[in-house]
């Protein structure tokens, strides 16, 4: 595994290094993306940035700051016999041809592609066209799209360490950058945050993340413990439900009497983050990436069906004892509440996590991945 060059590399007198991002439909694609599109243009100020990304909900709640993006017509392909397979393999030869246009009007210096279905054709379009690609693999367990086109991309570059070992095959070319995490996230102070929520300095908060489209599982489970435990009941709380749990979720709330603030989706999170004493959250690459960030004591509960790319993320930090792991099983309110309250029963237990987290050094990953982009340009 190889170190990134370092931002200090300057790009050749040229205006306009023109770069194209691609990445797929989901928020753990997207973020780091923008994260790395921001310090682009924060460090290459004669930049020109434009994403290429699959039409989506998720896109639609994300704001890009006036970066530009082109959509192009891409689903999964699911194997099937059904007329979905059939409308999706349509749009994936449609995403492939617009892609390939896109690279022919456009003629980027560099393509670089954060993981999905979408970024395959861009980035095969950018290798037959013989222009410099990067990959960058978020999870520690490598998406099927990056597993493919690491055999094609210039740069592999990784979120985390423990990622290195499924890249061997390519070790001359997989550098360790971290996680990009956008400029906004950067820790509050934390009366400031809890004002932010209208929240007491006396009472512990609780922040609960269930993904970009939220966890109906996470969300009763927390629910329920509330129901049962006067402990809990008296906490403060952060949820961020999705799109289809949020009434249900506020309403329940309210019912409960319990101080919360109820997201479907939350554009507040550096305040969530830095108000909570302990987080409990899917193991999404980035919600691992980011609780490491902010340094926040973390129950993670995996998504059981994302082949397994979640429990190998919380690992990360659990292996550290900076983190614990609860399976999304028919015991996960018991045991979620047994874990709960033995930390919040020991307030120097999750100092001395915190003071862990922080001795780990996680830092963003953006200047580095964007340093990488430079040398491969310049080469």
């Amino acid at each position: 595994m190889l170190e990134p060059p370092g931002i200090a590399a300057k790009l050749r007198e040229r205006p306009g290094v023109h770069i194209l991002i691609a990445a797929g439909s989901s928020g753990g694609h997207i973020m780091p993306a923008l994260a790395f599109a921001q310090e682009c243009e924060r460090s290459l100020s004669s930049a020109r940035i434009k994403f290429v990304l699959p039409r989506c909900r998720v896109t639609s709640c994300i704001d890009f700051g006036g970066f530009s993006v082109t959509p192009i017509a891409i689903t999964a392909l699911t194997p099937s016999i059904s007329g979905r397979f059939i409308a999706a393999l349509f749009n994936f030869l449609k995403g492939s041809l617009q892609s390939l246009l896109v690279i022919i009007r456009d003629k980027p210096d560099i393509v670089v592609g954060f993981g999905g279905i979408a970024t395959v054709p861009l980035v095969m379009s950018a290798w037959l066209a013989r222009i410099p690609t990067i990959i960058h693999e978020q999870n520690v367990l490598p998406g099927a799209a990056n597993n493919l086109l690491a055999l094609f991309a210039d740069r592999i570059a990784i979120a985390f360490e423990q990622a290195f070992p499924y890249f061997k095959f390519c070790a001359g070319k997989t550098y360790f950058t971290g996680m990009p995490i956008c400029s906004d996230r950067v820790r509050r102070e934390r009366k400031l945050a809890l004002n932010f929520f209208d929240f007491s300095a006396d009472i512990p908060t609780l922040l609960i993340v269930g993904g970009s489209q939220g966890s109906r599982s996470l969300n009763r489970a927390v629910l329920r413990i509330i129901r049962e435990s006067r402990q809990m009941a008296a906490l403060q709380v952060i949820h961020v439900t999705g799109s289809a749990d949020f009434e249900f979720v506020r309403g329940s709330y309210a019912q409960l009497g319990v101080k919360s603030r109820v997201y479907s989706f939350c554009s507040s999170l550096p305040y969530a983050y830095s108000a909570a004493d302990i987080v409990v959250s899917r193991a999404g690459a980035m919600s691992v990436a980011e609780v490491a960030f902010f340094g926040i004591p973390a129950i993670f509960v995996p998504y059981p069906f994302a082949r397994r790319h979640q429990e190998h993320n919380s690992a990360v930090l659990s292996c550290l004892g900076c983190a614990r792991v609860i399976a999304d099983d028919n015991r996960l309110a018991e045991v979620l509440k047994g874990q709960l309250e033995n930390w919040l029963a020991n307030p120097a237990g999750l100092t001395a996590i915190k003071a862990k987290l922080g001795e780990a050094g996680f830092k963003n990953g953006a200047p580095e991945l964007v340093g990488l982009a430079v040398s491969l340009i310049n080469e």
